[in-house]
């Protein structure tokens, strides 16, 4: 797509983190990858004669920063700013993200006009209020209590939306249907091609 991006987490100080790194390097003009005593998160897939994943075990240990820390990204992502003109959460819920640092990001965002996508996992959405694109997934909203199979669906996620100050949103399931909200609060939803995922991410 040729479009220049920075990238922004951490690893630790192991021979992992060095090689994320130096992979990242080749790649990203600049970059904000900070390093903490843990361990690089590590991913090891097994696959079958197709080629398909079957198994993945993960190597990894949930924790925030220091405030330290956050501040110090917070402030090369405010130096930066007027290089931007999207800013994307990737968040796993892992433990790298937290309230105050969101949304004291969205705020440099919104100062600067930048608009802010949300790609989340995470148990509690209210994190993100404010944020202009909000993606989530039906199974995660589910297994966080977020939504319930005895609610109305649709009315639980417009009250979602509202409070998250409307922004645009995106609800998969699988390859069972995908659902937007515009700001508006109307409804679309339509079913996804399907197609054979081989390399799993996340």
């Amino acid at each position: 797509m040729n479009i220049l991006c920075d990238l922004c987490g951490c690893v630790a100080n192991d021979a992992n983190g060095e090689y994320v790194i130096a992979k990242i390097n080749e790649l990203s003009k600049k970059n904000f990858v900070y390093k903490y005593n843990k361990i690089t998160t590590t991913k090891l897939r097994y696959m079958e004669y197709s080629g398909e994943e079957f198994i993945r075990v993960d190597n990894e240990e949930k924790s925030k920063l220091t405030d330290e820390q956050y501040a110090l990204i917070e402030n090369q992502i405010a130096v930066n700013i007027a290089r931007y003109k999207i800013v994307i959460f990737s968040d796993y819920n892992k433990g790298f993200l937290k309230k105050k640092f969101i949304q004291n990001i969205i705020k440099i965002c919104k100062n600067s006009g930048v608009t802010v996508i949300v790609d989340t996992k995470t148990d509690n959405l209210n994190m993100y209020k404010g944020c202009d694109i909000l993606k989530v997934n039906k199974n995660d909203l589910l297994k966080n209590g977020i939504l319930d199979v005895s609610q109305n669906e649709m009315n639980k996620i417009i009250e979602i939306v509202k409070e998250l100050e409307n922004p645009l949103f995106i609800m998969t399931a699988g390859d069972a249907n995908i659902t937007f909200l515009d700001r508006a609060l109307r409804c679309y939803s339509f079913k996804p091609k399907n197609v054979v995922a081989k390399d799993t991410t996340g």
